[in-house]
């Protein structure tokens, strides 16, 4: 399967990451990508770690975006749309003109230095929560550019979340159709590139989708006993966790060359 993971075996820390990333979107409403990317890089290759990412990103927040339909913030959703797909084709175009290292070097150290800013500025949100036009159009943008670019979108949501004090129910919940928009149009950027399917339609792929489950029905039980603040804690640390990540495999690829 997907290149140099080609059996059960080589498979099973790919679908334990799953399971653990599909945990984390559940309950805090983002990090799926966060942890799932960069294994997926070391396992089955950059160009299609990403693709694949971005398929269980759409199967995972469509399933979220259903069952979390109450909570979702419709108005704050298309605030944060327009740009994020302009920002999907950016990330497009940065493919074809920079080498997939170099990105996730440049990706993972915006990412590391956008969430040390939402610490430093979190006192300075708005009153209303909201953040503005221009604070959502940003955010949307470059989430949108590092989805398609990288497979992460979340760390630039975590920034918006926390400068703008958006509750975190509210927060966890309008994320999904938002990934599900950013991460389907990277596939049919991607597409409309010339990118490998291959990986996506052989039988091993079925076992990523029980695997989803699993972490999307542990982490329905752990929503509902995890305070809010926990789970912002959390939702920071993994972000960090996986910027840091993103930059060491993307050094270690440039430095090998």
């Amino acid at each position: 399967m997907f290149g140099r993971a080609d059996t059960v075996e080589a498979m099973l820390p790919l679908l334990v990451v799953v399971v653990l990333g599909a945990v984390l979107q559940r309950v805090t409403g983002l990090g799926f990508a966060l942890v799932v990317s960069p294994v997926i890089a070391l396992l089955l290759g950059p160009e299609e770690g990403v693709l694949v990412v971005n398929a269980c990103a759409v199967l995972t927040s469509s399933l979220l975006t259903y069952r979390l339909r109450a909570l979702i913030d419709w108005r704050r959703y298309a605030r944060l749309l327009p740009t994020a797909l302009l920002g999907v084709i950016g990330g497009a175009l940065l493919t074809v003109a920079a080498s997939r290292p170099l990105l996730e070097v440049l990706v993972g150290s915006l990412a590391l230095l956008g969430l040390l800013a939402s610490v430093l500025v979190a006192r300075l949100r708005r009153a209303d929560g909201d953040g503005g036009l221009p604070a959502a159009g940003a955010a949307g943008f470059l989430s949108g550019l590092m989805s398609s670019a990288a497979g992460v979108g979340g760390p630039a949501m975590v920034v918006y979340g926390v400068v703008s004090g958006w509750e975190q129910r509210r927060f966890a919940a309008t994320l999904q159709p938002f990934f599900v928009s950013i991460a389907g149009s990277a596939i049919v950027a991607k597409l409309v590139a010339g990118a490998s399917f291959d990986g996506l339609l052989r039988l091993e792929s079925l076992l990523l989708i029980p695997a989803l489950a699993v972490g999307l029905l542990l982490g329905e039980l752990l929503a509902a006993r995890l305070p809010a603040r926990v789970a912002r804690i959390g939702l920071l640390a993994v972000a960090s966790v996986g910027s840091v990540a993103i930059i060491a495999h993307g050094a270690a690829e440039l430095l090998a060359q």
